[in-house]
C-alpha cells in the first residue's frame, strides 16, 4: 500500500493563520546572533516590519529581498554583465496558547520558474522546552545554511558549493517530528531535531548533466504523492557554548528511487545518505563559519565512475568587522565586514578501476569581500570569486568575476 506521508496533515496545518511571530528581543545582537541564540531557532528571530501582541498571542509578518550584478570570465571568456533577483521571502509568524503552540510559515518567489513557492509552513507544540512535536513543511536540520541561510545575514552574494549541492539546500520537506533544547550548564546547552519526511527523488542520478546531482532530487510538488512510499529521516543534535558558538552533527538518508509502478517492480531500491558538520564560533569580533559534508549514493550499475557514488564537500569562512560604528543614514551602528571564503566541491570521490587514476569532476573556489551592513536589516556585498573547475578526467577551466549586491530584511 503506498503511503501518502504527510500532505492531508500539512494541509491541515495550512488551515492555522499563516501570520505571526513568537515575541523575541529585538534589541538582539545580530553580529553575534549564532553564539547566543542555538541554530534551530535563530530563523524565529528575524526583523518584522510588523510585530504586535494581544491578549490571545503573538504576530509578526516581515520579509526579505536580493538583488545583484555580476561579470564572471571563463577561460579568458566573458559572458558580460548580468543583473539578476535573489531572494525574496514573504515570512510569517504566530503563536497562541500560553506560547506553546507556534505556526511559522515562508514563502519565496523563484526568479527562475517566475513562480512562488512554499518553503515552510510548519506547527509547533511545545509541551516542554526539552520536547516538542513539529509537522508541516519543515526545513530539514541538515548542516547549518539550510534553515539559517537569509542573505542579509551572509557576507558574500551566493551560498557556499557544499551548501548548495551536496546539502541540497534549500530544501523543504513536507514531515513530522520532534526538537527541544536542553540546558546542560549556564552557559552549555544541547538542542536536537529528528524529522521522518517524504525524502529525495530520481533526478539525482536521472540527469543531463551527467553527473550525481543530490540538488535536483527536490520535488517540484511538496503535496504531490511521494515517489516510492518510503520515508526518508533528518536529524541534528547542536552544542552550544554561548561565549563561544556552536557545533552540530547533521544527517539525512532515505530511499530515492522509484521501484514499482502499477505494482510491477521496476528497480531496487536505492539510498543515499549524507553527513554533515557545521560550526559557527565567535573568536572576540572574528567570526568563523564552516560546514563539511560527506555522501554516498547507490548508484544503478552500468553508470558507474561517471555518476559518482559518493560526494565531500566542505567550506571555511571568516569575517571581520574593519570599520564599527559608522555614521551613516542617521544611525550609528552601522559596520563593515571583511570576509573570506575558502570551499571545495568533490562530486565524484574515488579512482577509476581500469587506470587507477583519480577521478576528478569537482570544483574549488576562494572567495573575497566586503560587506556594508546598515544595521540589523540591510548589507550591501561587493564580492571576488575565483574558482576551478575540473571535468572527470581532470581537465580544468578557471573563473574568475565580480559581484555587486544588496540583501535587506523588510
Amino acid at each position: 500500500m503506498k503511503l501518502y506521508h504527510f500532505s492531508m496533515l500539512a494541509g491541515l496545518f495550512f488551515a492555522v493563520p499563516a501570520i505571526g511571530q513568537v515575541a523575541v528581543d529585538t534589541t538582539t545582537d545580530f553580529l553575534n546572533l549564532p553564539t547566543n541564540i542555538p541554530n534551530k531557532d535563530a530563523r524565529f528571530y528575524r526583523p518584522a516590519i510588523i510585530q504586535k501582541s494581544t491578549g490571545t498571542g503573538t504576530f509578526s509578518l516581515g520579509g526579505y529581498a536580493s538583488a545583484n550584478s555580476q561579470y564572471f570570465v571563463t577561460d579568458g571568456e566573458g559572458d558580460g554583465l548580468h543583473f539578476q533577483l535573489g531572494d525574496l521571502h514573504l515570512f510569517g509568524q504566530t503563536t497562541f496558547l500560553n506560547n506553546r503552540l507556534h505556526f511559522i510559515t515562508d514563502v519565496e518567489y523563484d526568479a527562475s520558474t517566475q513562480q512562488f513557492k512554499l518553503t515552510e509552513a510548519a506547527l509547533n507544540i511545545q509541551f516542554d522546552k526539552a520536547f516538542n512535536i513539529r509537522g508541516g513543511v519543515v526545513l530539514p536540520p541538515i548542516g547549518y545554511f539550510n534553515q539559517n541561510g537569509d542573505s542579509p545575514t551572509t557576507d558574500f552574494v551566493d551560498w557556499p558549493l557544499v551548501s548548495t549541492t551536496i546539502i541540497p539546500s534549500r530544501l523543504s520537506e513536507v514531515g513530522f517530528g520532534i526538537n527541544g533544547n536542553i540546558e546542560v550548564q549556564e552557559n552549555l546547552s544541547l538542542t536536537y531535531e529528528m524529522y521522518a519526511v517524504n525524502g529525495l527523488q530520481e533526478a539525482i542520478v536521472d540527469n543531463d548533466l551527467p553527473r550525481t546531482a543530490i540538488d535536483l532530487g527536490k520535488t517540484g510538488n511538496l503535496f504531490g504523492e511521494d515517489n516510492n512510499g518510503k520515508l526518508a529521516y533528518t536529524g541534528r543534535l547542536g552544542i552550544q557554548q554561548r561565549q563561544w558558538g556552536e557545533l552540530g552533527l547533521s544527517f539525512y538518508t532515505g530511499a530515492y528511487n522509484r521501484t514499482e509502478v502499477n505494482e510491477v517492480e521496476i528497480d531496487e531500491s536505492r539510498s543515499l545518505s549524507i553527513f554533515a558538520v557545521d560550526g559557527r564560533f565567535q573568536i572576540q569580533k572574528l567570526t568563523l563559519k564552516s560546514e563539511v559534508a560527506y555522501a554516498t549514493i547507490d548508484i544503478p550499475p552500468g553508470i558507474a565512475h561517471i555518476f559518482g557514488d559518493t560526494q565531500l564537500g566542505y567550506h571555511v569562512e571568516a569575517t571581520y568587522p574593519i570599520w564599527e560604528n559608522i555614521n551613516l543614514l542617521g544611525q550609528h551602528n552601522n559596520y563593515l565586514n571583511l570576509a573570506f571564503r575558502l570551499e571545495k566541491a568533490d562530486y565524484n570521490v574515488g579512482d577509476f578501476v581500469q587506470t587507477e587514476t583519480k577521478i576528478y569532476d569537482e570544483m574549488m573556489g576562494l572567495r573575497a569581500g566586503l560587506a556594508l551592513h546598515l544595521g540589523q536589516r540591510t548589507v550591501l556585498k561587493a564580492n571576488y570569486s575565483y574558482f576551478k573547475d575540473m571535468d572527470i578526467l581532470g581537465n580544468s577551466s578557471k573563473t574568475g568575476g565580480f559581484q555587486f549586491g544588496f540583501s535587506s530584511y523588510f
